[in-house]
């Protein structure tokens, strides 16, 4: 379930993840802050997506580890946040609608929520429920379901969890 290839990265995306090592670091970041509490990324899937990260067209991942970045700073960071919402709303723009930019979302949302940025983080919350209801995340037998079933325990997990986030978060 990842974005549709053929949306390019804009340099500022780029140069804000800045390198592979960069990369690492912001995962290293976000298991040991974020990941702790609000459990939804598959730690194994991630690292694989990162070794096959396509940093031209892969804007789904793009995305997701800009909100990493943000969210497990440890800081306000008003230019970075501006960046994210920026890019998310150009990602879903493009037509790109996947796990990785509702777990985007839900790190959005996070990131307002822990930042008293209101009322744009219950609108954010209520974007990445929305999101997740047109995945079918919200009821796997009988909605439509916009995506084919998980191939693996591991994809229907952080499904699983993902939806659970936002619910955690609506509440």
């Amino acid at each position: 379930m990842s974005a549709p290839p053929g949306m390019p990265i804009p340099t500022e995306i780029l140069e804000a993840l800045e390198s592979s090592t960069a990369i690492q670091t912001i995962c290293n970041n976000y298991w040991s802050s974020i990941q702790t509490w609000i459990p939804m990324l598959s730690q194994k899937r991630l690292i694989e997506k990162v070794a096959h990260f396509n940093t031209s067209t892969d804007a789904g991942l793009a995305l997701l580890l800009l909100c990493m970045k943000l969210t497990s700073s440890g800081h306000q960071d008003g230019a970075l946040y501006r960046l994210a919402k920026d890019f998310f709303a150009r990602v879903e723009a493009a037509g790109i609608v996947s796990m990785q930019v509702l777990q985007a979302g839900i790190l959005i949302a996070v990131y307002e929520l822990g930042h008293a940025i209101f009322p744009a983080a219950y609108l954010s919350i209520s974007h990445a429920a929305s999101l997740g209801i047109m995945l079918g995340l919200h009821d796997r037998k009988n909605a439509t379901q916009m995506f084919k079933e998980p191939d693996t325990w591991t994809e229907r997990e952080e499904e699983r969890r993902t939806w659970w986030g936002v619910v955690i978060l609506d509440r």
